[in-house]
């Protein structure tokens, strides 16, 4: 039986999505570009021989519109033999992009990459004005429960309680604080400007104060 094999992992800090976060100013294509970079950097990989590049994107329009991970690869400096697509599934989009690169992988026995990029503070939830999540009439007609409601309701029905579940969110974010504080991020790379500088090196999402209250 033959196996897909996962090289490397990297990823870009987390900043905050908002007017306030430090990655505002960078473009998602080149977000994505940077972390390919140094993907390549780290594997010493020839692109030349990555047969193929998915990648996972939910609100293609504007800044992430057209394919953004296509763009990305000539960006980040990778051969032009490398053809990219990119898709969206929603909150599952980067994870099945990897599923997927892992196929083409396994298919061709040769090399692929999987990864995703979304800047909600550049291209907001929703921008793309798509009907599932705009047309209230065909939204009725198919059934379609908001994603908080159906939250609420899957956590009633296995009995999760609001209490468990604040706990549960204060004792994630005090986690992430440890393991920042112990530099347990071996995948993350840092973001720069385009004058080289270091625009942030950590994930800026972290709240380690956080209580259940």
């Amino acid at each position: 039986m033959n196996h897909a094999y996962i090289a490397d992992a990297v990823r870009t800090p987390r900043g905050k999505g908002n007017d306030k976060g430090s990655l505002k100013g960078v473009k998602p294509a080149v977000l994505l570009a940077q972390a390919l970079r140094a993907l390549a950097g780290r594997t010493g990989v020839d692109t030349q021989r990555i047969n193929d590049a998915v990648f996972g994107c939910v609100t293609q329009t504007a800044d992430q519109g057209a394919s953004v991970g296509t763009l990305a690869l000539p960006l980040a400096g990778w051969s032009d033999a490398v053809s990219a697509v990119t898709i969206n599934r929603y909150c599952a989009s980067g994870l099945s992009a990897t599923n997927f690169a892992a196929l083409q992988a396994l298919q061709g026995d040769t090399l692929a990459v999987g990864g995703g990029v979304e800047m909600m503070s550049r291209v907001p939830m929703g921008s793309d004005q798509g009907p599932l999540t705009h047309d209230a009439e065909l939204q009725g007609l198919a059934h379609i429960v908001p994603i908080g409601i159906a939250a609420d309701a899957i956590a009633t029905q296995r009995g999760y309680t609001r209490a468990m579940l604040d706990a549960y969110a204060a004792s994630s974010q005090q986690r992430a604080a440890a393991a920042a504080a112990r530099g347990q991020a071996p995948s993350l790379v840092p973001v720069t400007g385009s004058d080289g500088q270091v625009l942030l090196d950590r994930d800026e999402n972290i709240r380690p104060a956080t209580t259940a209250e």
